[in-house]
Parts: C-alpha cells; sequence; structure tokens
C-alpha cells in the first residue's frame, strides 16, 4: 500500500522532476525498440527504489482535475502516477503507473466512471536510463469489499499507450468512492490471465478530497 501521508505534504523536488521527465519525453529519439533516453541519474532512481522497496508503491503525484466543454463542467476525478517494482512480469524492475479516475455526467447520457491507466517501464543500460510505454491488458478498480472488475462497459486505446476503462453508473453510486472512502486501489495485468498488480491511492483528507466534493456537487446538479 503507498504510505497515505504522503499525500499530506509537498512533493520533493526531484519527484517532481522525474513526473516532468516522465511527460515530456515523447520528444526524444526512440530506439528501435521503443525506448527513449530517461535524463535522470541513477542515484535519484535508487533513491526512489529505496523507499518503493521499504513502503511499497510510491504516489509521486495525485492532482484534482475537473473536466469541461465549452465552461461546461462535465467531469470530475483526479490524475495520479506511481512508481512501484514490477514483481511480476519484470523482475522487480521500476515502472510508472500513471492514468485518471473521472467521474462524468452529461445531460443527454448516462453517467459513467472512467479509468485511464498507463505503464511506463524503466531500465538501465550501461549507467543510462531509458523508458518505454506500454498499455496494461488489463486494469480495474477496488473500493472496500466492491470492484469494477467485469464491470467494464467498454475498453478503449489511449494516448501514450494507455488504455480507458468505461463503466456506466446511473444512479451515482460510484461516486461516493470519492467522497466518504479513504482510499481507492487501483490493480492492472499485462497478459491474459496474468498476476494483479496493485497500488492504493488516498483520497480522504488529502488535498485534493474538498475540491472533488465541491466539484462533485456541481455535477450532480446536471439533469439527465
Amino acid at each position: 500500500m503507498i504510505n497515505a501521508l504522503k499525500c499530506l505534504v509537498l512533493i520533493p523536488f526531484w519527484l517532481g522532476a522525474l513526473v516532468s521527465l516522465l511527460q515530456g519525453a515523447e520528444s526524444a529519439e526512440l530506439d528501435d525498440e521503443g525506448w527513449i533516453p530517461l535524463e535522470l541519474d541513477s542515484d535519484t532512481l535508487n533513491t526512489l527504489l529505496s523507499d518503493v522497496t521499504a513502503n511499497g508503491p510510491n504516489l509521486m503525484s495525485l492532482e484534482f482535475t475537473p473536466y469541461r466543454s465549452q465552461g461546461r463542467l462535465e467531469g470530475c476525478g483526479y490524475s495520479y502516477q506511481v512508481l512501484l517494482k514490477d514483481w511480476a512480469y519484470r523482475s522487480n524492475q521500476p515502472t510508472t503507473v500513471f492514468g485518471s479516475v473521472v467521474f462524468f455526467a452529461y445531460q443527454d447520457r448516462a453517467p459513467f466512471l472512467s479509468l485511464r491507466i498507463g505503464l511506463t517501464d524503466i531500465e538501465e543500460r550501461e549507467g543510462s536510463l531509458w523508458q518505454k510505454n506500454s498499455p496494461p491488458h488489463y486494469a480495474y478498480l477496488r473500493y472496500e469489499e466492491e470492484s469494477t472488475a467485469g464491470e467494464e462497459y467498454s475498453v478503449v486505446d489511449g494516448e501514450e499507450g494507455a488504455r480507458n476503462f468505461i463503466y456506466l453508473d446511473p444512479e451515482f453510486e460510484k461516486m461516493a468512492w470519492f467522497l466518504i472512502g479513504e482510499s481507492i486501489t487501483v490493480a492492472f495485468n499485462r497478459v491474459e490471465g496474468g498476476s494483479d498488480l496493485e497500488f492504493t491511492i488516498p483520497i480522504m483528507f488529502t488535498e485534493i478530497w474538498e475540491d472533488l466534493g465541491v466539484c462533485f456537487r456541481d455535477l450532480s446538479q446536471i439533469e439527465q
């Protein structure tokens, strides 16, 4: 599990730098297998991985994200980025998981929950770090005893190797996951029938929690 207290403090500069490097690397030159250089020194990465070894997946960023179209509110949620060691598929090599969890409501269609998730694998070659985006095979959310596994209405491939899992929620039941739950767990695998890796994202009492509450209040007033 991710240490929830990490959401209550400012992200250290080197964590923010890693997030920026991972997000801005799409302009770099690819090698024959699709890997691109990661401009980060190995010592910084090893410091991060030492914390992952001791405490589990490391939440590098968690941001409140409202979605609007021509000024009209259509969705509320958050974007995340997590560093973990992939013990199931990459022999404990580092992978960052990025994406978002967003609840959408429109005037002309049923509300739905969207899980966007993508993977950025990192490896070291002769003292240099490289990265490559890779989509998961399957992913789902878990909240207490509930789960979205097997409930997806559609699965759509997105940008940067991410996949989007859509869950219809006409009664707004899953909106409560964002408001009264302490955390939501994200689980994923890379191949059909493969082991699930997972990480837990804290929500309640974090900096985004009040913003989510206000956003959902306004979103729930949209006439269906």
